[in-house]
């Protein structure tokens, strides 16, 4: 029923049934996703959701971000809980500001290094110990 709403530009789904994002590939004025809770595990439909801001993929299946790497307009991004191993797609997220790592598998800060908009990262319960690459953004406040 979500296939239709082309103008939608918030949904919410958390702790919802959720596999299949198939659906809202064709949502382009999307906004804000909150996924959280739910069992998705693959990105690929969002690949085409360009105007997306927020996402929240917290407490999913997610394990890999690459379709996320022409999100460019996201600003605010949750990979809580998830096992999501690798930043590398996040690297050309420019606008990103909030991204929320806790819990993650992920160890390396490296591809957040040109992320000069954030502003916010959450850490705890990570493998990160070294957070030099990220020296360069001065307005960055890390959560350990």
């Amino acid at each position: 029923p979500l296939e239709g709403l082309i103008h939608l530009r918030e949904l919410k789904l958390n702790n919802v049934r959720v596999y299949d994002l198939e659906p809202l590939s064709q949502l382009s004025n999307l906004h804000i996703l909150d996924l959280g809770h739910t069992q998705v595990e693959r990105m690929d439909p969002l690949r085409g959701l360009s105007a997306l801001e927020e996402l929240n993929l917290g407490y999913t299946k997610v394990h890999d971000i690459g379709p996320l790497s022409g999100l460019t307009s996201l600003r605010v991004l949750s990979l809580e809980r998830t096992d999501v191993p690798d930043l590398a797609p996040l690297g050309d997220l420019r606008a990103l500001e909030s991204l929320d790592l806790q819990g993650t598998l992920v160890t390396d800060l490296y591809p957040l290094r040109a992320s000069v908009r954030l502003r916010r990262l959450r850490v705890q319960r990570t493998g990160v110990s070294d957070v030099s690459a990220l020296a360069a953004l001065r307005s960055l406040t890390i959560e350990w």
